[in-house]
């Protein structure tokens, strides 16, 4: 349970419950009982206003952790919302990769977006209790969900004031956390309607050639993407089907504002696609899920509402009175924030990153004012990390680097729709570490190659079947791959980049040179044969283990931040421990680095006025004016 969550007036938060469950136990547990016998009316408990979160979530809440233990095997994989180990960005790689195999190989296909009209509030009640019982869900959960989701009553708040409770006839409730979970379970029967169709032949799928089957359908809640062959009559028994989840489910597709896009032949189609459907055409790119779809690389123009958000919240604070420290605070958790969901899949653009760190940089030093001001120390200094001596701005384009590293390490461990089309679009039964950037891939691929040796090098491999691990380049044998241990060999072995699995195929192992072992290579042949025969193929699928976080092995986005910004310097954290306000430890940052503007900095900028110290002799810098001058000596005795 999450702390420092508000309950609303008609609920306690998390941590009554913890601090005071040695009291209150008892009677919680008495009421669990009473549910699980049947003899507990939900309905009774089940009062809230409308804008809250009902008084009963607590059983809600417990209903939700049970359900999502099972709900990868009753939830089809094409839904990634609101389940573990599903992530929102997974269905956006499925999309991005398809539209750029549809276009690059001029493919026929037919890209229909679904916009879902109050998704939620739509839900019919008996629909969502013949999913359940179809699943396989017990008639007590059946029982229990439907107390959770019929029975109990609203009110309205207007200003304050609640009007008469009333029941709802029809939907899930914004808030519930029960909610999301069953709106998957009614949202994946159109993904079981439309596979059934399938294999009866009356629709097809895009893509068959990379995903088995063809690539039907995608959903994250309810934001759907159907796909679909070049085909208009299988198009009619496609539209018959979403008319027929429509009537079934009480969903209702806003066809008027759903977009449709084709591809290859299709294309000379379009106009009759989209009267069928009664939705217009798609213009590239288009957003799905916050983030820009194209078939092609990503322009400069295409960030542009990064830049501009940036520029609306720049707007918003202008006028404010924000000193250094403040402005530092909000470019660490808002600016810096902005972009990152963006970051997360696409390598940013030079010019864009260029932008971003302009407007970062003009925020920090001039608060947003046209007036220019002096810039006291370099913006790369700024973006270094405390302990290294800066002042801890995040760095854009090295978290870019990370984030994308992380489809990296899912890519070699895990298996999932995303995984199995990237493999067979660009690796086919390659390892990864084989991988290239060729002319023509998608943006996407194309900023994971240009990270991928640094990442590998990072990690190292546990063996099992071999096929994804490079023998002489990757790290699975010793602390370094065998090409670092071994030279001399691997400057004459015919295939540099065969893989563990080819090589251990046989006894001797299968390598070949370009030239014959004699002396000192012969000797270091043995040594490596020696050490390599203590490795036993086995059948499961080889683990990359991530180096930096040797206690899990897991990657983390912090962790290769930290590698990456790390300079190998270190320097003294007296200034940030001491207990005085941001804006003061930034001064004495300031005071450290040397670079206030005292007359004797003034002068390596150009500037032409007397360098005197206008209460004594001496030229004025920031030695004399903090330390050496009499004044200040007597300020610091005062």
């Amino acid at each position: 349970m999450e702390h420092n969550k508000a309950p609303g007036p008609d609920g306690f938060p998390p941590e009554f419950y913890q601090v005071f469950w040695n009291v209150i136990k008892a009677d919680l547990m008495a009421l669990f009982e009473d549910l699980h016998r049947g003899n507990l009316r939900i309905d009774r408990l089940n009062f809230g206003n409308i804008i809250l979160i009902p008084n009963f979530k607590i059983f809600t809440k417990v209903a939700t952790n049970r359900i999502v233990r099972v709900a990868h095997t009753i939830i089809r994989p094409s839904q990634k919302a609101f389940l573990p180990g599903r992530n929102i960005m997974e269905g956006a790689v499925v999309l991005h990769e398809t539209l750029h195999e549809l276009h690059k190989k001029k493919l026929n296909g037919v890209i229909f977006k679904i916009d879902f009209e109050k998704a939620y509030d739509k839900v019919r009640w008996d629909f969502l209790q013949q999913t359940l019982r179809m699943k396989g869900f017990s008639s007590t959960w059946c029982n229990w969900i439907r107390s959770f989701v019929q029975g109990g009553n609203v009110a309205i708040n207007v200003n304050g004031q609640s009007g008469s409770y009333f029941q709802t006839r029809k939907g899930l409730r914004q808030g519930d956390p029960l909610s999301p979970i069953l709106f998957n379970i009614v949202a994946d029967m159109l993904a079981i309607i439309i596979n059934r169709a399938k294999s009866e032949g009356k629709v097809n799928g895009v893509i068959p050639h990379l995903v088995e089957d063809g690539l039907s359908i995608l959903q994250y809640a309810d934001d759907t993407v159907i796909f679909l062959d070049h085909d208009l009559e299988k198009a009619r028994n496609m539209k018959v089907l979403l008319c027929l989840f429509e009537k079934l489910s009480g969903l209702k597709i806003n066809f008027h504002k759903s977009e449709i896009f084709c591809f290859g032949q299709a294309k000379e189609c379009e106009n009759d696609y989209s009267e069928l459907f009664g939705c217009k055409l798609g213009s590239f790119p288009f957003r799905y899920l916050g983030l820009p779809m194209h078939y092609s690389k990503l322009n400069n123009s295409d960030w542009k509402h990064i830049e501009e958000r940036f520029e609306k919240r720049l707007i918003g604070w202008k006028g404010k009175l924000l000193s250094v420290g403040g402005r530092l605070v909000l470019i660490n958790s808002v600016l810096s924030s902005l972009p990152m969901f963006m970051l997360s899949f696409f390598a940013i653009p030079k010019g864009v990153l260029k932008k971003l760190e302009y407007l970062r940089s003009r925020f920090f030093w001039q608060n947003d004012q046209h007036k220019k001001k002096y810039h006291l120390i370099k913006w790369d200094q700024i973006r270094q990390p405390k302990e290294q001596g800066g002042l801890g701005i995040i760095d854009l384009e090295v978290q870019n680097k990370c984030l994308l590293n992380k489809w990296l390490f899912k890519l070699l461990n895990k298996d999932g729709i995303w995984q199995t089309l990237l493999r067979n679009k660009y690796l086919k039964s390659k390892p990864l570490g084989s991988g290239t950037k060729r002319p023509g891939v998608s943006h996407f691929w194309a900023g994971l190659m240009d990270i991928k040796q640094d990442f590998i090098s990072l990690g190292s491999f546990h063996i099992g079947d071999g096929s994804q691990v490079r023998f002489w380049e990757d790290t699975w044998c010793g602390n370094q791959p065998l090409k670092n241990i071994y030279p001399s060999l691997f400057n004459i072995v015919r295939k540099k980049g065969t893989t563990v699995a080819e090589v251990m195929s046989s006894v001797p192992l299968n390598v070949s040179f370009r030239r014959g072992l004699y002396g000192d290579r012969l000797r270091v042949w043995n040594q490596l044969v020696g050490r390599v025969m203590n490795f036993e193929l086995r059948t499961e699928r080889d683990v990359f283990k991530w180096g930096l976080c040797r206690t899990t092995g897991v990657f983390t986005v912090r962790s290769m931040y930290k590698y990456l910004i790390n300079k190998g310097i270190t320097v003294s954290q007296e200034i940030w421990q001491t207990k005085i306000p941001l804006k003061m430890k930034i001064f004495m940052w300031y005071v450290k680095r040397g670079v206030l503007l005292t007359k004797d900095n003034l002068a390596r900028r150009n500037w032409n006025g007397s360098q005197g110290y206008c209460f004594c002799c001496h030229n004025e810098n920031i030695q004399h004016l903090f330390f050496d001058c009499r004044l200040a000596k007597f300020i610091w005795r005062a």
